[in-house]
């Protein structure tokens, strides 16, 4: 319930995002076996979609909260 009074009304969406976006961190080692690399890539690609989503769409009600996701996400699409 906490999660959904975080957010917009009609930025529902985002609660399946994040369980979308746990899910595909999770199973990376599942669904890229052999390749390191292509893991790391498939990695960066899922963060990078879903700071540009959450940077366009802009879901949570409190002020400021927007901006900090964004933050915490591109650092860490920078390490």
């Amino acid at each position: 319930g906490f999660l959904f009074s975080m957010l917009h009304p009609r930025r529902y969406m985002f609660g399946m995002l994040q369980v979308l976006l746990n899910a595909l961190l999770s199973l990376t080692p599942v669904i890229i076996r052999d390749d390191m690399a292509d893991q790391i890539v498939f990695l960066n690609l899922v963060m990078l979609s879903v700071t540009l989503t959450h940077a366009y769409y802009r879901p949570f009600r409190v002020q400021g909260c927007n901006e900090l996701h964004i933050s915490v996400y591109s650092v860490h699409n920078q390490g």
